[in-house]
């Protein structure tokens, strides 16, 4: 089996839908490519990954309790320069650069409490 890297989608269920807009479309500049109704948005990344999120009950497949234990990493060429661009558009004070085996991460949190790391892998 071959499993095609090039395009593929996370799902994740969100308790407030316009507070996860805000943060990922908002603070980390992701592109809104469709939004049903007040239901659920659809978010499109470089490399054709995309990005759902959805109120719980929204997409029946997801059930309606909001994904916990999850980590979601972008990979960004210079996080210390995304660090930089988030600085200017977040209200509040962001964490510092984290460097360790898989390279050196900007560890966020998204509303729901999610890690979601920009990460510049060491595999570069």
């Amino acid at each position: 089996m071959t499993i095609d890297r090039s395009n593929y989608v996370v799902d994740l269920v969100v308790s407030d839908l316009d507070a996860a807009r805000a943060f990922y479309g908002g603070l980390l500049g992701c592109t809104e490519a469709r939004q049903e109704g007040a239901s659920f948005a659809l978010f499109r990344f470089a490399g054709d990954m995309g990005l759902v999120l959805a109120e719980p009950g929204a997409i029946p497949e997801l059930g309606d309790t909001v994904t916990r234990g999850v980590r979601v990493a972008f990979p960004v060429p210079d996080v210390d320069a995304a660090r930089q661009v988030l600085a200017q558009r977040s209200e509040g004070p962001l964490p510092e650069v984290t460097e360790g085996v898989w390279g050196r991460w900007l560890p966020l949190r998204d509303p729901d409490g999610r890690e979601v790391w920009l990460l510049q892998p060491a595999y570069q």
